[in-house]
């Protein structure tokens, strides 16, 4: 604390709050003119800069790589400032936005999207016939070989790119709503299947024999 400031005692909150907070860290001075904003930013897209707001920026780039965040700041709010800084730069004096994704970021896209292909399922139209899975057996011990995909059901329309509404045989309608994985497509016995649809089918077997091993090793 500087010489002729007093402190207020602390609550306890904030003594917790204090707890990754160094007082002896060196604090990094503001640049006197870092105080625009990210919609500000944008309007200068592509505009040629003088000579004064060039070397800004070239601080500016600076200060944001030696950022630290302030007690008492928000760890989400920090980070949003930092990522939409970052997609600003410099070339020959020129402010621009980056319009290519870092190369880390591809790799990861790629990466998640081959381990979570599996969960990707395709659009249920209406009229299709469906099988619902029955989350209730999961915690009844007594029940663990009982079929846990309950139907055949009917499906007659998505609300909102959401909750499924589903009928029985008899045109009565489901008091709930299912959810997209929650429900998969039924094919009957004697059906030929296209390559995709196999693929599928092959997939969401899968993904119940290793449920099934889950829970028997949970058991023993």
């Amino acid at each position: 604390m500087p010489d002729g400031l007093s402190r207020i005692p602390q609550s306890e909150d904030e003594e917790k709050q204090k707890s990754d907070f160094d007082e002896e860290e060196e604090w990094i001075k503001q640049h006197p003119g870092f105080g625009v904003k990210h919609n500000n930013l944008i309007k200068l897209e592509g505009i040629k800069l003088p000579s004064k707001q060039e070397v800004f920026w070239k601080r500016a780039v600076e200060y944001l790589n030696t950022l630290k965040r302030l007690f008492g700041s928000k760890e989400d709010d920090f980070k949003k400032i930092k990522r939409k800084s970052s997609n600003f730069f410099l070339e020959e004096g020129q402010l621009q936005r980056r319009n290519k994704l870092n190369p880390q970021a591809v790799v990861s896209m790629k990466y998640w999207d081959r381990k979570l292909a599996h969960q990707i399922r395709k659009k249920i139209n209406p009229g299709e016939i469906v099988l619902v899975y029955n989350k209730e057996l999961e915690s009844q011990r007594g029940l663990l070989f009982k079929n846990r995909w309950d139907g055949p059901y009917r499906a007659v329309r998505q609300i909102n790119n959401g909750p499924y509404v589903l009928e029985g045989s008899d045109g009565t309608k489901l008091a709930r709503r299912y959810a997209e994985s929650q429900i998969k497509k039924f094919y009957p016995r004697g059906k030929k299947l296209n390559s995709e649809e196999e693929e599928e089918e092959e997939e969401e077997e899968v993904e119940d024999k290793s449920q099934f091993e889950d829970e028997e090793d949970f058991d023993l």
